[in-house]
Protein backbone atom coordinates (compact mmCIF):
# COMPACT_ATOMS: atom_id res chain seq x y z
CA UNK A 1 0.00 0.00 0.00
CA UNK A 2 2.84 2.42 0.77
CA UNK A 3 4.30 1.80 -2.69
CA UNK A 4 0.89 2.54 -4.23
CA UNK A 5 0.57 5.77 -2.24
CA UNK A 6 4.04 6.90 -3.31
CA UNK A 7 3.28 6.12 -6.97
CA UNK A 8 -0.02 8.01 -6.85
CA UNK A 9 1.62 10.99 -5.11
CA UNK A 10 4.13 11.16 -7.97
CA UNK A 11 1.15 11.77 -10.27
CA UNK A 12 -0.96 14.03 -8.04
CA UNK A 13 1.79 16.09 -6.47
CA UNK A 14 1.40 17.07 -2.80
CA UNK A 15 -1.85 15.69 -1.41
CA UNK A 16 -3.95 14.94 1.63
CA UNK A 17 -3.87 11.21 2.43
CA UNK A 18 -6.19 9.11 4.56
CA UNK A 19 -5.60 5.41 5.23
CA UNK A 20 -8.09 2.97 6.75
CA UNK A 21 -6.61 -0.35 7.84
CA UNK A 22 -6.97 -3.14 10.32
CA UNK A 23 -3.26 -2.90 11.13
CA UNK A 24 -0.17 -1.02 10.00
CA UNK A 25 3.54 -1.71 10.10
CA UNK A 26 6.45 0.34 11.43
CA UNK A 27 8.11 0.57 8.01
CA UNK A 28 4.91 1.91 6.48
CA UNK A 29 4.53 4.56 9.16
CA UNK A 30 8.20 5.52 8.72
CA UNK A 31 7.42 5.85 5.00
CA UNK A 32 4.52 8.16 5.86
CA UNK A 33 6.87 10.19 8.08
CA UNK A 34 9.24 10.59 5.14
CA UNK A 35 6.42 11.66 2.83
CA UNK A 36 5.27 14.18 5.44
CA UNK A 37 8.83 15.54 5.87
CA UNK A 38 9.20 16.02 2.11
CA UNK A 39 5.70 17.57 1.92
CA UNK A 40 4.47 14.96 -0.56
CA UNK A 41 1.75 14.29 2.03
CA UNK A 42 0.27 17.58 3.20
CA UNK A 43 -2.15 16.08 5.72
CA UNK A 44 -2.32 12.49 6.97
CA UNK A 45 -5.19 10.76 8.75
CA UNK A 46 -5.27 7.16 9.94
CA UNK A 47 -8.27 5.02 10.84
CA UNK A 48 -7.49 1.73 12.59
CA UNK A 49 -9.38 -1.09 14.23
CA UNK A 50 -9.82 -0.71 17.96
CA UNK A 51 -7.99 -4.01 18.52
CA UNK A 52 -4.73 -2.52 17.22
CA UNK A 53 -3.78 -1.00 20.59
CA UNK A 54 -4.21 -4.30 22.43
CA UNK A 55 -2.27 -6.17 19.73
CA UNK A 56 0.59 -3.61 19.58
CA UNK A 57 0.49 -1.46 22.74
CA UNK A 58 4.11 -0.31 22.46
CA UNK A 59 3.54 1.16 19.02
CA UNK A 60 1.00 3.82 20.10
CA UNK A 61 3.55 6.56 20.95
CA UNK A 62 5.38 5.96 17.68
CA UNK A 63 2.23 6.47 15.60
CA UNK A 64 1.29 9.55 17.64
CA UNK A 65 4.79 10.95 17.03
CA UNK A 66 4.47 10.48 13.26
CA UNK A 67 0.83 11.31 12.61
CA UNK A 68 -0.14 13.22 15.74
CA UNK A 69 -2.92 11.97 18.04
CA UNK A 70 -5.47 14.27 16.36
CA UNK A 71 -4.84 12.49 13.04
CA UNK A 72 -5.74 9.01 14.34
CA UNK A 73 -9.09 7.40 15.13
CA UNK A 74 -10.06 3.92 16.26
CA UNK A 75 -13.31 2.18 15.41
CA UNK A 76 -14.62 -1.27 14.70
CA UNK A 77 -13.28 -1.79 11.19
CA UNK A 78 -11.80 -4.27 8.81
CA UNK A 79 -12.05 -1.85 5.86
CA UNK A 80 -8.86 -1.22 3.94
CA UNK A 81 -8.79 1.81 1.69
CA UNK A 82 -6.85 4.98 1.02
CA UNK A 83 -8.01 8.41 -0.09
CA UNK A 84 -5.67 10.82 -1.88
CA UNK A 85 -6.76 14.39 -2.70
CA UNK A 86 -4.28 16.56 -4.55
CA UNK A 87 -4.88 19.15 -7.24
CA UNK A 88 -7.88 18.01 -9.28
CA UNK A 89 -7.35 14.36 -8.31
CA UNK A 90 -9.69 12.48 -5.97
CA UNK A 91 -8.20 8.98 -5.76
CA UNK A 92 -9.77 6.08 -3.89
CA UNK A 93 -7.86 2.83 -3.44
CA UNK A 94 -9.96 -0.06 -2.17
CA UNK A 95 -7.93 -3.12 -1.30
CA UNK A 96 -7.64 -6.36 0.59
CA UNK A 97 -4.18 -5.39 1.91
CA UNK A 98 -3.45 -3.89 5.28
CA UNK A 99 -0.96 -1.04 5.64
CA UNK A 100 1.98 -3.33 6.34
CA UNK A 101 4.41 -5.58 4.48
CA UNK A 102 2.77 -8.98 4.13
CA UNK A 103 3.68 -10.68 0.83
CA UNK A 104 0.42 -12.26 -0.24
CA UNK A 105 -1.78 -12.23 -3.27
CA UNK A 106 -3.81 -9.06 -2.73
CA UNK A 107 -6.46 -7.19 -4.67
CA UNK A 108 -6.93 -3.47 -5.23
CA UNK A 109 -9.07 -1.08 -7.24
CA UNK A 110 -7.89 2.46 -7.90
CA UNK A 111 -10.38 5.10 -9.03
CA UNK A 112 -10.00 8.80 -9.78
CA UNK A 113 -13.66 9.58 -9.27
CA UNK A 114 -14.98 12.39 -7.06
CA UNK A 115 -18.24 10.53 -6.36
CA UNK A 116 -16.49 7.42 -5.03
CA UNK A 117 -13.98 9.56 -3.13
CA UNK A 118 -16.73 11.70 -1.56
CA UNK A 119 -18.63 8.57 -0.46
CA UNK A 120 -15.63 7.26 1.50
CA UNK A 121 -14.50 10.71 2.68
CA UNK A 122 -17.93 11.44 4.17
CA UNK A 123 -17.78 8.20 6.19
CA UNK A 124 -14.29 9.01 7.46
CA UNK A 125 -15.26 12.58 8.31
CA UNK A 126 -18.21 11.30 10.33
CA UNK A 127 -15.99 8.87 12.25
CA UNK A 128 -13.50 11.65 12.96
CA UNK A 129 -16.35 13.76 14.34
CA UNK A 130 -17.89 11.18 16.69
CA UNK A 131 -14.87 9.19 17.90
CA UNK A 132 -12.29 10.88 20.17
CA UNK A 133 -8.79 11.39 18.75
CA UNK A 134 -5.81 9.14 19.40
CA UNK A 135 -4.92 5.59 20.28
CA UNK A 136 -5.33 6.02 24.03
CA UNK A 137 -9.14 6.32 24.03
CA UNK A 138 -11.34 4.31 26.37
CA UNK A 139 -13.07 1.39 24.64
CA UNK A 140 -16.46 2.66 25.86
CA UNK A 141 -15.94 5.93 23.94
CA UNK A 142 -14.90 4.07 20.79
CA UNK A 143 -17.97 1.84 21.10
CA UNK A 144 -20.39 4.74 21.69
CA UNK A 145 -18.84 6.61 18.76
CA UNK A 146 -19.27 3.57 16.54
CA UNK A 147 -22.90 3.23 17.60
CA UNK A 148 -23.51 6.89 16.65
CA UNK A 149 -22.13 6.51 13.11
CA UNK A 150 -24.77 6.60 10.38
CA UNK A 151 -22.45 7.08 7.38
CA UNK A 152 -24.80 9.75 6.04
CA UNK A 153 -27.68 7.28 5.81
CA UNK A 154 -31.17 8.20 6.93
CA UNK A 155 -32.12 4.70 8.03
CA UNK A 156 -35.84 5.36 7.65
CA UNK A 157 -35.45 6.70 4.10
CA UNK A 158 -32.69 4.50 2.66
CA UNK A 159 -30.26 6.22 0.32
CA UNK A 160 -29.59 6.71 -3.36
CA UNK A 161 -26.02 6.24 -4.58
CA UNK A 162 -25.32 7.10 -8.23
CA UNK A 163 -28.69 5.92 -9.45
CA UNK A 164 -28.88 2.74 -7.37
CA UNK A 165 -31.44 2.77 -4.56
CA UNK A 166 -30.47 0.98 -1.37
CA UNK A 167 -32.94 0.40 1.42
CA UNK A 168 -31.19 -0.07 4.70
CA UNK A 169 -32.61 -1.86 7.71
CA UNK A 170 -30.05 -1.59 10.48
CA UNK A 171 -30.80 -3.59 13.60
CA UNK A 172 -28.59 -2.82 16.59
Amino acid sequence: MLDMLAAVLEQTGPADVMVSTWTQGKAEMEGVAGLLRTHKITRFRLLVDRSFVTRHPGYVKHIHAIAGPESVRQTKTHAKFALIAGGDYRITIRTSMNFNHNPRLEQFDLDDDPTIYDFFAAAVDEIFQVVPAGLDVANSKIESGFEAIRFGVDVAQGFDYTGFRFNVDIQR
